[in-house]
C-alpha cells in the first residue's frame, strides 16, 4: 500500500527546531532558519518559536510541546549515524509509530542487504530507517533520508543536514508538499515588520493594545520571530469582506507608529539594503574600519547591488599593529585603554576618515570569544563608532553568543548606527 497523508483542516502555526547537540563539530554548510521561516510565511503559515536544541532529552520535549501546540513542525538535523538517528527515534515516539525501511529507498535499489560486512549491511538499513505511514524525501545513495510524517492532524517534517547540496532540495520537496495542502490565503492580508534594538518584552509594550484586541477577535494575528539580528513582527488580518482592507491600513499605521525608530523595514528588506537606500538618498559616503567583525560589515555592504556607488573602501585592523600602522591609532591610547574601547574606536574613525575621504566612517572593536575575555572586559564587549568629520557617536554593547553570533550581532547593530544617523 502506498505510503501517504490524508490532510486535515490546518492552522498555520510552525515551530522550526535546529537540533546541533553539544560537542559536535559544526561542517561548512549553514542555513538560515529565518529563510526557512520567511518561506513558511509566504505559505501564510506563521512561525512562532525558532528553537536550538542540544541534547535528545531537550528535543523530545520540544517535539511534545510543539504536538500539542503548533501544526507544523520543521526539524533540522539529528538525522544520521553521526548524531545517532535521535530526531527520528524522538519523532517516532512522539507519534507511536514503528521504524521501517523507507520504500523510496527500496524501489530505488540504493540499499544492498548482501552488503560484505554484517556491520555494514546494519548501518545502511538504519540510515534508511522512517517512522512508518511516513513520506521520505529525496536523497542520494547512502544518505540520510528526511521525511513527512502526519499524527493527529499535525505535520513533521524532518530534515538532515548531513548533505548541503540536498538540503535545499529536500526542503523545497517539503514545502511544496505543504503548499499543496494548505487551504488559500485570498482572505488573509499580512505584513512583517523587522526590528532592530528590541527585546521581545518591550514589543509586547508598546504593542500592548495590538496584544489585547486579539485576545477579544481572530481576525488578528501576531507571531514574533527571534533571530539573532533582531525581532520580526509578523501581523495577520483574517478578512471577512475585501472592506476591511482600511481596517488593515490603519492596523499597519499604527504597528509603524508605536516601533518608530526601532522599525528598520516593513517588509523583508534587510538592514545592508536599507542602509545602501538611505546613503544613496543622502548622497553620502561611507567607509568602514573593522576589527573583531572581520570584515562582515563590508560583505554585507557589497553584498548589495550598486553598493559602488556610496561604499568607498574598508579595511580590517585585527591586530594592535595593524591598527598603528593603517589607521594611526596611538601606541598610548592602546596601553591606556585597550583595543576594545571608546578611545581606540574614535581614533580608528579618524584614520580611516583621513584614508578614505568618506562622508560617514564606521569603525567596531570587540571581544568575539569564547576566549580572551576578563572580569572587565568580558567576551561579547564590542563598541561601534560612527564619525562624520566633526563628531562621533559611540555605542558599547555587551553580546551574548557563539563567535559568529557576535559577530552578526556587531555588524547589525553598526549598520543600524549608519541607519538611524538618517533618521
Amino acid at each position: 500500500m502506498k505510503n501517504q497523508i490524508t490532510p486535515k483542516k490546518l492552522t498555520r502555526t510552525a515551530q522550526i527546531i535546529r537540533f546541533h547537540p553539544a560537542g559536535f563539530i559544526e561542517s561548512d554548510f549553514t542555513f538560515d532558519e529565518r529563510m526557512i521561516a520567511r518561506q513558511l510565511m509566504s505559505l501564510g503559515i506563521s512561525t512562532s518559536a525558532i528553537h536550538l536544541i542540544k541534547d535528545g532529552e531537550s528535543l523530545e520535549e520540544a517535539v511534545g510541546f510543539s504536538l500539542e501546540n503548533e501544526n507544523f513542525t520543521i526539524i533540522i538535523g539529528g538525522l544520521g549515524r553521526n548524531v545517532g538517528d535521535v530526531a527520528k527515534k524522538v519523532v517516532a515516539k512522539v507519534t507511536d509509530r514503528k521504524l521501517v525501511l523507507s520504500t523510496l529507498v527500496q524501489k530505488g535499489g540504493q540499499i544492498s542487504l548482501n552488503s560484505s560486512t554484517a556491520d555494514n549491511a546494519e548501518n545502511l538499513v538504519g540510515s534508511a530507517l522512517i517512522p512508518q505511514h511516513a513520506i521520505a524525501l529525496e536523497h542520494q545513495e547512502g544518505g540520510t533520508p528526511g521525511f513527512l510524517v502526519e499524527y493527529k492532524q499535525k505535520i513533521f517534517l524532518c530534515l538532515p543536514d548531513d548533505c548541503p547540496h540536498l538540503f535545499p532540495v529536500q526542503l523545497e520537496q517539503g514545502l511544496a508538499w505543504i503548499k499543496e495542502r494548505v487551504q488559500s490565503a485570498d482572505s488573509l492580508q499580512e505584513v512583517t515588520f523587522r526590528t532592530c534594538g528590541l527585546s521581545e518584552a518591550q514589543i509586547h509594550t508598546k504593542l500592548r493594545d495590538l496584544f489585547t484586541e486579539r485576545s477579544n477577535s481572530n481576525r488578528i494575528s501576531l507571531s514574533l520571530i527571534n533571530h539573532i539580528q533582531g525581532i520580526d513582527v509578523q501581523v495577520r488580518l483574517n478578512c471577512l469582506e475585501r472592506t476591511e482592507s482600511d481596517f488593515f491600513i490603519s492596523l499597519r499605521e499604527k504597528v509603524r507608529r508605536q516601533l518608530a525608530a526601532d522599525l528598520y523595514s516593513e517588509g523583508m528588506q534587510r538592514m545592508e539594503e536599507v542602509v545602501g537606500s538611505l546613503l544613496q538618498q543622502h548622497h553620502h559616503t561611507l567607509a568602514t574600519a573593522e576589527s573583531c567583525t572581520g570584515g562582515l560589515i563590508s560583505d554585507r555592504l557589497t553584498d548589495v547591488p550598486g553598493s559602488s556607488e556610496y561604499f568607498l573602501r574598508g579595511v580590517v585592523v585585527y591586530s594592535n599593529q595593524a591598527k598603528q600602522e593603517l589607521l594611526g591609532v596611538r601606541e598610548e591610547t592602546l596601553q591606556a585603554f585597550g583595543a576594545v574601547s571608546e578611545q581606540v574606536v574614535c581614533e580608528m574613525c579618524s584614520g580611516m576618515k583621513q584614508l578614505s575621504r568618506a562622508d560617514l566612517v564606521l569603525a567596531v572593536s570587540g571581544l568575539a570569544g569564547p576566549g580572551g575575555g576578563s572580569a572587565e572586559k568580558p567576551v561579547g564587549l564590542v563598541y561601534i563608532g560612527l564619525y562624520n568629520g566633526r563628531n562621533f557617536q559611540v555605542s558599547q554593547f555587551q553580546f551574548r553568543g557563539s563567535r559568529r553570533q557576535i559577530k552578526l550581532q556587531s555588524s547589525q547593530m553598526a549598520l543600524d548606527l549608519v541607519r538611524r544617523y538618517h533618521i
